[in-house]
């Protein structure tokens, strides 16, 4: 594992490629002799991640989610490989095709990397921006469904609401949506307010 010590992320030299190799080729090897080794899991994916492997990593974590289908831990992995890639919509089909209704914090985790494009990329059109917007709100709906009283996504659904008011053109249009936001902006405050109550 000398590899693994010597590698250093974020060098792109021939040498340092050359140790990410080696130190991948070694983790795979370690896990065929002991497959339930979840800390040499870690490892082996953190070190695809480093040497920029995205495709190598994304079909490891496929093969190991088709070993045991549905479950929830493999396939948050895989939507939040393509969330990190900016693949968002990628990310969010794959929740659907895989977890549909098992884990709200998968879809939350799409509806803040939606968010996080609409309000951040100031390269992207209005068109994109809404879509953006859009899938972000079917997102976290989904998460709602499943956990209602999910503090974190009712807060993105108030910010969700605050980037879909700025893209209006028509003033009532954006006041709606702005007073949509207040909405959850609200019920985030009371459910917090309620849990703080709760643990006293």
């Amino acid at each position: 594992m000398s590899a693994v010590s010597l590698y250093r992320p974020g060098v792109e030299n021939a040498e340092n490629k050359q140790l990410a190799a080696v130190a991948i080729d070694a983790f795979k090897k370690y896990l065929e002799a002991y497959p339930d080794d979840a800390k040499a899991h870690e490892f082996l994916i953190g070190t695809f991640m480093n040497a920029g492997k995205f495709e190598e990593v994304l079909a490891y974590l496929q093969g190991e989610a088709r070993k045991n289908p549905g479950d929830v831990k493999a396939n948050k992995a895989i939507a939040q490989l393509y969330l990190q890639t900016q693949r968002i919509k990628e990310g969010y089909d794959w929740v659907q095709a895989h977890i549909p209704n098992k884990d709200p914090e998968a879809y939350y985790r799409v509806s803040v990397y939606c968010w996080d494009k609409s309000y951040r990329d100031a390269s992207i059109s209005p068109q994109v921006r809404n879509e953006y917007v859009e899938l972000g709100l079917k997102s976290v709906d989904q998460a709602l469904r499943l956990q209602p009283d999910y503090f974190e996504a009712l807060v993105y659904t108030n910010l969700l609401y605050r980037e879909k008011a700025k893209i209006q053109t028509d003033e009532k249009l954006r006041q709606d949506f702005f007073d949509k936001a207040e909405e959850y902006r609200a019920k985030a405050m009371a459910l917090k307010d309620k849990n703080k109550s709760a643990r006293k």
